[in-house]
């Protein structure tokens, strides 16, 4: 017979705090590989995030009892706030490099974000816009903190750099 665990895949588990688009906040953690399909090094939150799946796995942390994991459905996530150790690693040499554009975001529990996002994997003279429209999730820098948002949640994104945005057409 064969050993079930030899099949296993190896998770590690990333702490963090989940805001909702209800309002709750909920504290535990995500399972993610050690490895990433797309890039040298471990899976990122983003990345679990990005993916197709519907519903994400999510530790609850517990006052009482052991841990449960809960299934969150990610169109209602709105926010994920990662330990520092964690945004560390989404500043691979593509983001360091990649140009950051200060903005302004209101999201749709109405709280308003000032920062940086970093235009990263796109070549030459492209927009904001082309940026935000690849993905669901993006790291977004405030001062003092990394997080990420769902730009299904943001009902303005409003560029600080002061150059408008160029039309392709």
């Amino acid at each position: 017979m064969t050993d079930p665990t030899m099949f296993r895949v190896q998770k590690r588990q990333v702490h963090a705090t989940i805001t909702l688009a209800n309002g709750q906040n909920v504290r535990g953690c995500f399972f993610l590989s050690e490895s990433s399909a797309d890039h040298a090094g471990p899976e990122r939150v983003d990345e679990l995030l990005n993916a197709s799946e519907r519903f994400v796995p999510f530790q609850l942390d517990t006052e009482t009892g052991p841990p449960r994991v809960t299934l969150y459905n990610r169109t209602q996530i709105v926010l994920v706030h990662l330990p520092e150790s964690e945004v560390a690693l989404a500043h691979d040499p593509s983001y360091n490099i990649a140009r950051p554009e200060p903005a302004s975001l209101l999201l749709s529990n109405g709280d308003r974000l000032s920062g940086e996002i970093h235009v990263v994997g796109l070549t030459g003279h492209a927009r904001l816009s082309d940026f935000t429209n690849l993905r669901a999730f993006i790291y977004f820098e405030k001062p003092n903190q990394t997080v990420i948002v769902s730009l299904d949640h943001v009902v303005e994104l409003v560029p600080l750099s002061g150059a408008p945005e160029r039309s392709n057409g």
